[in-house]
């Protein structure tokens, strides 16, 4: 609990308080007095500082960067920290009488600061007659030593009224009896602390998020409750920009502002549909065709994982594709892109509704994909790939959308996938030991999905799609192909190509260009990219931004990446 604030702090505070609504003065960095209820954009629920900032800042003595921003890690010189220890003691208007002296020879009159420099010196803060130094860093140290000389001069308005037993530091034996003395009243009224490290940094530079804690501690002003402080103010949306540049149409924007998702024709995966039909009710912002597929083979196969709303929709297998490592376009639960290369493991673990005991997870367990009869992959079918698990499984589960096992199956046929749920099943018996997550299973028990997103430094995925080859990899041109699967001709060959990449300062690049794959790692460079990634292109290739449509496909298609706006 803070300690009670003395009555002459109290009347003080209300004095400074009733100047803030007649001042006009505005200084540099320090102003003389801040508007009541003023937010800064970077001082919110959350923030260590936060608490101390606006209490200061609503008694005049602390105030932002005059642009709606308070700057925590600013330092300050020493100017600034004697102009907030003046408008601790004076109103702005009391200080005007000490505007026409000199009493330090670097404090020259008509300077912002000299009526603080000159009050100082004439209270014996600082010393008459010497330089003050006034545009200098502070050090925590030097701080220190004024607000104790403050202390002395002025014991109603700064106590230091001993709150626990002085602190000591690994770094202050060189100090001075006088600062020593200086350190212990300060670190025994709760003014100041140490770093995160132990020591006390006595020639670190005072930062603004720390000098805030100092004047709230060393006024015992109230710090203000989390229910006080403002939330984080959320951006304001920045539309995307569009252009032309070495010969690729582009658009770019910030995802943190878009959601983006997966749109399959017919919602299901492996069909097709015109661009217009996958986007009717999408709510698109932004859009682009998607992964690759195989329109020819009558099946309209698609290659690629997805996730779409944090839903994983399709997990490739490596071993039936021939990929290595998926290269894929990320956004993670925070609004992050990211060119990732990757692999995805699901695991599945059972809960018995028994005892709640766990098995051991089975892993490398896929989504979405064929299974033939003779596969033994353990495979989870949604209603996005089917209705049903056509043809014979060893053993199968009926889950709900809950992860409730509904039913068991053993040596069934056609199994039906729930709405909303799956199942989950193997089409080979193992052996009975091995097979034991299936035989021991029964109605109620619970799974629990994990997913793994090997190779990749985010696992928060909220939308992901895999395609590639990749074309620019860390910012150096990417031409080892074969590392990341087997592309064929069509894919490698020159032609029209669509591409997906992520700048360093987080920004998406959607463009489509014509030229060699080799050349496109070149174009998106240029685009300011660091990484980037092909996705279907040719016949297949579509961008809108904002009912603007650049290009369309000439086929159907059979997923789109979509965005929209939050």
């Amino acid at each position: 609990m803070k300690k009670e604030v003395s009555v002459v702090m109290k009347k003080r505070v209300l004095s400074l308080l009733m100047a803030v609504v007649m001042l006009v003065l505005v200084l540099p960095v320090m102003s003389a007095s801040a508007a009541k209820g003023q937010v800064f954009s970077d001082v919110y629920r959350g923030k260590w500082f936060a608490k101390y900032v606006y209490p200061v800042s609503e008694a005049g003595i602390i105030n932002g960067d005059g642009k709606g921003k308070f700057n925590p890690g600013s330092k300050l010189k020493r100017c600034d920290v004697i102009t907030m220890l003046s408008l601790s003691a004076k109103t702005p208007e009391e200080l005007k009488e000490y505007e026409d002296m000199e009493l330090c020879p670097d404090s020259k009159k008509g300077q912002w600061y000299t009526k603080s420099v000159n009050w100082a010196a004439q209270e014996g803060i600082i010393p008459p007659g010497e330089n003050f130094r006034p545009k200098d860093d502070i050090t925590r140290m030097e701080t220190v030593e004024l607000v104790y000389s403050m202390h002395k001069a002025h014991p109603e308005v700064v106590p230091l009224t001993p709150m626990r037993d002085p602190l000591t530091f690994p770094d202050t034996g060189g100090l001075s009896s006088e600062q020593k003395e200086a350190l212990d009243a300060c670190t025994s009224g709760n003014v100041i602390d140490g770093t995160g490290s132990g020591a006390f940094d006595p020639s670190g530079l005072l930062q603004r998020d720390q000098a805030s804690r100092i004047i709230c501690d060393m006024l015992e002003l109230e710090t203000w409750e989390d229910s006080k402080i403002p939330e984080k103010p959320k951006p304001q949306f920045v539309a995307p920009t569009t252009g032309y540049k070495n010969g690729a149409t582009y658009v770019e924007f910030d995802p943190q502002f878009f959601n983006g998702k997966i749109a399959l024709a017919n919602g299901r995966l492996d069909s097709a549909a015109s661009y217009s039909s996958i986007l009717s009710g999408q709510n698109a912002y932004i859009a682009v065709n998607g992964a690759m597929f195989n329109h020819l083979n009558g099946a309209n196969t698609t290659y690629g994982s997805f996730v779409s709303n944090g839903k994983v929709l399709r997990i490739m297998r490596p071993d039936t594709t021939g990929v290595k490592r998926e290269a894929a376009f990320v956004i993670d639960s925070n609004g992050k892109a990211s060119i990732q290369w990757m692999n995805i493991n699901q695991r599945v673990a059972r809960v018995s509704s028994a005892d709640g005991s766990k098995t051991k997870p089975i892993a490398s367990v896929g989504v979405n994909t064929t299974v033939s009869a003779k596969d033994g992959a353990r495979m989870v079918y949604t209603s996005e790939f089917a209705s049903k698990v056509s043809g014979k499984v060893a053993y199968a589960f009926a889950v709900d959308s809950s992860n409730t096992i509904t039913k068991v199956y053993t040596s069934a046929s056609d199994v039906p996938v729930p709405k909303g749920g799956y199942v989950l099943f193997t089409r080979v018996a193992r052996d009975s030991w091995t097979d034991r997550f299936f035989t021991l299973a029964e109605a109620g028990d619970k799974l629990e999905r994990t997913f793994e997103y090997v190779g990749s430094t985010v696992q928060n995925v909220q939308t992901l799609i895999s395609c590639g080859p990749t074309v620019l990899k860390n910012g150096a041109i990417f031409t080892n192909y074969a590392s990341e699967g087997n592309y064929d001709s069509h894919v490698l060959g020159s032609g029209l190509h669509m591409l997906i990449g992520v700048k360093a300062d987080g920004k998406v690049v959607i463009a489509y260009a014509s030229g060699s794959q080799q050349s496109m790692g070149n174009i998106m460079k240029s685009l300011g990219c660091t990484s980037a990634i092909n996705v279907d292109g040719g016949a297949s290739t579509y961008l809108n931004c904002n009912g603007k449509t650049f290009i369309t496909p000439s086929r159907s298609l059979t997923n789109m990446l979509v965005f929209t706006k939050k």
